[in-house]
């Protein structure tokens, strides 16, 4: 137990821990179907090998606020892999958002399916990008998953970029800043501004959400072109193709058929 795993316990009003004896393993390298190696820690209540898994994947590396809430998990019963998504805290590959996430999920998934304390019981949890991947996964392998908690996230990926109609610049200017800037963008706190009750904060002081055109705005607050913001600025008609790999609307109606 982490002093940020007794606060959060807290402050969310859970149930007493099990356990406090977990075991944590760093660093295993999950190999995708097509070599790439994602690395991957897990947690467990010592004895514990054959409890629910609860999987995470995320873009924001492992740090103290994911391993706190592994903790928090773990202590009351499950068992928890934590992943960085490809090309992010120590995975090997490059990050193409969103497009790998659905075949990693598959990959993973797959890898557990074969592990001696896999009791085939799996849940995914998981708040904005960290649900994008899961619905991914859902769609991928949706009848080995039992139980879904995700927050602030949609099963089509697009919605995001592209909400009301409209390009989301300030929202992904942000994200592209805190996964080339974390030290500058100061916006993903997913433990604190995620899953505590919310409170108005002032909108992001980014000089370069005045610029046009819209293609160099990433250019002008990162230094160089990013490969996902020349996706999306350029792909912005209405119905473009190049959304639908992302876009998963029969992921809702699979995890409930199969409940």
């Amino acid at each position: 137990m982490s002093f940020g795993s007794r606060v959060l316990a807290g402050l969310w009003d859970l149930p007493d821990a099990k356990t406090r004896d977990i075991i944590e393993h760093h660093d295993i390298r999950l190999s995708m179907s097509d070599g790439v190696e994602l690395a991957t820690d897990r947690y467990y209540p010592q004895g514990g090998g054959n409890l629910p898994v609860i999987l995470i994947r995320s873009p924001y590396g492992r740090g103290d606020q994911f391993r706190d809430l592994a903790l928090i998990l773990s202590e009351r019963g499950f068992q928890v892999l934590l992943q960085s998504c490809r090309g992010t805290g120590g995975s090997g590959g490059s990050l193409r958002v969103s497009f790998q996430e659905e075949q990693d999920g598959a990959d993973t998934i797959h890898w557990l399916s074969s592990q001696s304390w896999y009791c085939g019981r799996l849940a995914l949890l998981g708040t904005s990008y960290l649900g994008n991947a899961a619905w991914a996964a859902v769609h991928a392998a949706g009848p080995q998953i039992a139980a879904m908690v995700l927050h602030a996230t949609l099963s089509d990926a697009s919605a995001e970029t592209y909400a009301f109609e409209g390009f989301t610049l300030e929202g992904c200017l942000a994200w592209t800043l805190e996964l080339t800037r974390p030290e500058s963008a100061d916006t993903v706190r997913l433990l604190p501004r995620g899953w505590l009750p919310e409170k108005q904060d002032p909108p992001p002081n980014f000089p370069a959400l005045n610029l046009l055109p819209l293609r160099n705005v990433d250019q002008s607050a990162v230094g160089h072109h990013v490969c996902w913001w020349q996706d999306w600025v350029n792909h912005a008609e209405p119905g473009d193709p190049f959304w639908a790999p992302l876009n998963y609307p029969q992921a809702p109606q699979r995890f409930r058929r199969q409940r």
